[in-house]
């Protein structure tokens, strides 16, 4: 690939991603018809007192577009992260644009990392990058109705792109760290990450994402730790049911036969394919990708009662992620690699 279809080609992409986000704003979110969503007046709420210094989990009057109470149920680093975009008075789905972006250019990485192409500028490894920049789900929580699930996930994609294309183990555990203070559902696929780590004996960045995702997460739990806990963690598993939260086990079990799953139960089917899926996945770069799509897919059907499809934009991801491998794997491809392994042997 010339040099210059190569800039070409990620200027494209990133022209693409950004254009169809920004026109979907006004034409699709433009508060009509519920979108954007009650996420978003939380966020952009808590994010403003944030810059008073405030609590955001000491808070009970979020209002939705409609003026219905809703709880702030995220955790600290989703208002810290939207707090500039509150300050200079702007909306903040441009902060949600931005992590898209981020996403794009980091997948560009990790298909480096996961493909079997000895090219650096082969167009294959751009396929994860533009799968996203055109990901209509994406697209539609980013823009539209205002979700804040790409944030996590924008931490986590760079957090895996210093790790696996260039073994920056320090670097990725910061980034790691920040994930696990923005979105609950990194806490799930961490094990994965860390057993991966651990299997290549690096112990040192669990520690430091530990250190860094707890100085971020503390001081609020500190500081009024009953409402924190609740917003945080119990409130998704004793929230009532929604008619459009049925992207769950709970919802689907309730909404068929009326039965409700409790909480333990629901937990314990989820540790099992959980805990086998962190095992059997973590040897490998691309079989960690492919158990982070796994683990982030069963968290978000087996454990929540509202099981909400935005819920699912990680596993997502993780398939755009996993297109350049997909993509390059041949039987031509297995055999030069199933020959490399024999010669080194």
């Amino acid at each position: 690939m010339k040099t210059h279809s190569y800039y070409g080609a990620i200027a494209l992409i990133f022209a693409l991603a950004t254009a169809v986000r920004i026109i979907a704003i006004p034409y699709f979110g433009d508060g009509l018809n519920g979108n954007p969503v009650d996420i978003y007046y939380v966020d952009r709420e808590a994010a403003r007192l944030i810059l008073e210094l405030k609590d955001p989990y000491l808070y009970s009057n979020y209002t939705n577009q409609i003026g219905g109470i809703v709880t702030f149920a995220y955790l600290p680093l989703v208002p810290v992260y939207y707090a500039p975009f509150v300050l200079i008075g702007a909306d903040i789905r441009y902060g949600n644009i931005l992590a898209d972006l981020i996403i794009t250019a980091a997948l560009y990485f990790i298909g480096k990392s996961s493909s079997r192409t000895t090219s650096s500028r082969s167009p294959v490894l751009f396929s994860g990058s533009l799968a996203y920049a055109v990901l209509p789900t994406s697209i539609w929580l980013s823009a539209v109705t205002g979700s804040n699930m790409m944030i996590g996930s924008m931490f986590l994609i760079v957090a895996l792109a210093f790790l696996l294309e260039g073994n920056h183990y320090i670097l990725s555990s910061i980034f790691l760290g920040l994930a696990l203070a923005t979105n609950q559902f990194m806490v799930l696929v961490f094990p994965l990450v860390a057993l991966y780590c651990f299997r290549n004996r690096q112990l040192k960045p669990l520690l430091t994402t530990i250190l860094v995702s707890g100085a971020i997460v503390l001081p609020f739990f500190l500081y009024s730790p009953s409402r924190f806990a609740y917003d945080v963690l119990l409130f998704q598993f004793e929230r009532p049911l929604q008619s459009n939260g049925l992207f769950s086990l709970y919802g689907l079990l309730y909404a068929t036969t009326g039965f409700k799953i409790g909480t333990l139960y629901r937990l314990i089917v989820f540790l099992v394919p959980a805990a086998f899926s962190t095992f059997l996945f973590s040897k490998t770069k691309t079989m960690m990708l492919v158990g982070i799509a796994v683990v982030s897919a069963l968290g978000a059907f087996l454990l929540p009662v509202d099981g909400f499809w935005s819920y699912f934009l990680l596993p997502m991801t993780m398939i755009c992620a996993l297109v350049p491998a997909v993509l390059t794997k041949s039987p031509h491809s297995e055999q030069a690699s199933s020959r490399s392994s024999k010669s080194g042997e």
